[in-house]
């Protein structure tokens, strides 16, 4: 009885196992992949390389901000990113969780911060700190009130922690300079769909 209380509160009652008419997690996989991988792709070929030329054009005469005492980072900077990770969430694609950072010894902040460094005085980001993977969370409350199809899910990316951390440290040096479209109102902070409604 214990037990099955026990199974009742820590087991996902909300369980997906069919999508797409398959059960095998290999067909379901390749499924998601294709059709998570169509999102990426451009609904204009023509514009699509227009933008492309013009993000050419615009980069090749780009010229950085003068960066000053204020703009570099240090290991209370990095250390303090790292304490307010949230834990408890997903790992990412190299097996490495927020926990692993939260409770690693101190030298980590230090260690980080001269990586961070570089990345900035060298102006490229390592290949690592640019994958991620996709998980797919269900639109529906309950799964097994109708048959799953892709459409239903939601893409979810996880990315990688370390890259998380030089994000946020990035944010909290240069955020200043980091502006976007007044009619942007995803990923903001203050903003929701409810602006968006009542903005139109």
């Amino acid at each position: 009885m214990l037990a099955g209380k026990l199974s009742a509160n820590f087991e996902p009652g909300n369980k997906c196992v069919e999508v797409e008419g398959s059960v095998d997690p290999d067909i379901v996989v390749e499924k998601f992949a294709s059709h998570f991988s169509s999102a990426y792709m451009h609904n204009n070929e023509d514009r699509s390389k227009a933008l492309c030329a013009e993000y050419d054009h615009v980069r090749s005469s780009y010229c950085a901000f003068l960066r000053t005492d204020n703009h570099t980072m240090d290991t209370e900077l990095v250390s303090n990113v790292i304490f307010r990770l949230h834990v408890g969430n997903a790992v990412d694609i190299t097996r490495i969780a927020a926990e692993h950072l939260v409770y690693s010894h101190p030298s980590l902040s230090v260690v980080l911060c001269k990586f961070f460094t570089l990345i900035i005085q060298v102006g490229c980001v390592p290949s690592g700190l640019r994958y991620s993977y996709t998980a797919p969370i269900s639109k529906l409350k309950d799964c097994r009130v109708k048959s799953m199809s892709c459409d239903d899910f939601r893409g979810i990316a996880i990315s990688p922690i370390l890259s998380k951390v030089f994000e946020y440290s990035l944010l909290d040096r240069c955020g200043n300079f980091l502006t976007s479209s007044d009619l942007q109102f995803g990923f903001k902070k203050g903003l929701s769909c409810r602006k968006a409604i009542y903005r139109v």
